[in-house]
């Protein structure tokens, strides 16, 4: 038999189309299409049940007020279920907002009659002048309360600077009832105004003011432009004015402080002068000066016509153990210690007190998202109240950008 080349080419071209033909995919088997889509069906049920509970439940925390007014109390230390308590009220974080958990733990405080005294545990680098004015104000209005008198002790924690300082002065003139721990930071006594010029960085934008108002002095604090003399003769007026509320709060919680500070001050001038410059003369280069010019700088502080305590009310910060030296603070101690000196205040033994703490249970928005809920997300309203000028007793080198939720 003959071979023939244009038929044998021909069979093996179609073995080898043959060998590389792909079989088209197989359709999934019917019952797992029909298990893939029950699966999902199931999931968006799940998803759209819960949300049907969930949200109604979140509407009615968020705005009936429930979850933020649910306080729990706290057993703390001593004698539990005793039928007088002392009741630990916490100060903690920025006080932007007085209406917060620290006035409903005044409020509680003041309804339970078995509370005899109060340990006012604070923690904090201040806030704006009114917030810190207003608990500043209850709290001097519980410990005068009508038909009881509460004393309170001050525990401070890390920090009790500016609005941390301010509201611990309603402890009145009693003596020894601020307590700072070893490592606390206090003192900071002043107003400050935030501002901040942008407008250069608008030129270079090519971005102008062009607001219409009623008066030049409509816009004064405008970031978008320099501040003029005449508005910050304005606002120094406004810091000078909240600065001399401060000076009469500090006074009036500490009577003796111009005496203690001055006879403190004499000692250590004769001491150890230099270290005493450190503190009161920042400015001055020590190793410039030999013992006697420092001596006689620190003289003139002494024999100036002003209350020496204004050398203490610059808006510095101080140590407990220089804030205790010059009169700020009564002892460097911790809450424990706190909470004896009110024991004592009672007249009551260690053995008929109960010590309580108040905390704030969570609702079903706290569970779900935090202490911090977002029943107050960051926008407009929020942007507009952080860019509006306002004074602060606070120790910071920036401006609020948010509103505390609870504080």
């Amino acid at each position: 038999m003959g071979y023939d080349s244009d038929s044998g080419e021909t069979r093996a071209s179609a073995n080898v189309a043959q060998a590389v033909v792909i079989d088209p995919p197989r359709s999934p088997r019917r019952g797992s299409r029909w298990i893939g889509r029950l699966l999902l069906a199931l999931m968006v049920v799940g998803v759209v049940g819960s949300l049907m509970i969930v949200l109604p439940l979140l509407v009615l925390g968020n705005f009936s007020g429930a979850e933020d007014d649910r306080l729990e109390e706290k057993h703390v230390s001593h004698q539990r279920g005793a039928e007088n308590k002392i009741a630990i009220i916490s100060v903690e974080g920025v006080i932007l907002d007085g209406e917060g958990v620290v006035k409903r733990q005044i409020q509680r405080v003041i309804d339970d009659k078995t509370v005899r005294a109060v340990v006012l545990r604070v923690d904090s680098p201040g806030g704006s002048v009114t917030a810190s004015d207003y608990l500043f104000h209850h709290l001097s209005k519980l410990a005068k309360a009508e038909d009881r008198e509460i004393p309170i002790v001050v525990s401070m924690g890390g920090m009790a600077a500016s609005g941390g300082y301010y509201v611990s002065m309603a402890v009145g003139d009693t003596p020894d009832v601020i307590f700072a721990e070893p490592t606390t930071w206090t003192g900071s006594i002043g107003v400050v105004i935030p501002h901040y010029d942008v407008s250069g960085l608008l030129e270079q934008w090519d971005v102008e003011e062009d607001s219409v108002t009623s008066h030049r002095l409509k816009g004064m604090g405008s970031m978008t432009r320099e501040m003029t003399p005449e508005e910050r003769a304005i606002f120094q007026d406004l810091v000078d004015q909240s600065f001399k509320g401060f000076q009469e709060v500090v006074a009036a919680g500490r009577p003796q402080l111009e005496k203690e500070f001055r006879a403190s001050f004499q000692r250590k001038l004769q001491e150890d002068p230099k270290d005493l410059a450190r503190t009161f003369l920042p400015g001055v280069d020590r190793d410039e000066l030999d013992e006697k010019q420092l001596r006689d700088q620190l003289q003139a502080l002494l024999d100036s016509p002003k209350p020496l305590t204004e050398t203490l009310f610059t808006g510095r910060v101080f140590t407990a153990q220089t804030a205790q030296e010059f009169g700020l603070v009564d002892r460097i101690g911790f809450i424990e210690d706190a909470v004896s000196r009110a024991i004592v205040l009672t007249g009551l033994e260690e053995s008929e007190v109960e010590v309580v703490k108040y905390k704030q249970q969570l609702g079903l928005a706290g569970i779900l998202f935090g202490s911090q809920s977002p029943n107050q997300p960051f926008g407009v309203a929020q942007l507009l109240d952080a860019s509006a000028p306002r004074a602060y007793y606070l120790w910071t080198s920036l401006p609020p950008l948010f509103r505390a939720n609870d504080r």
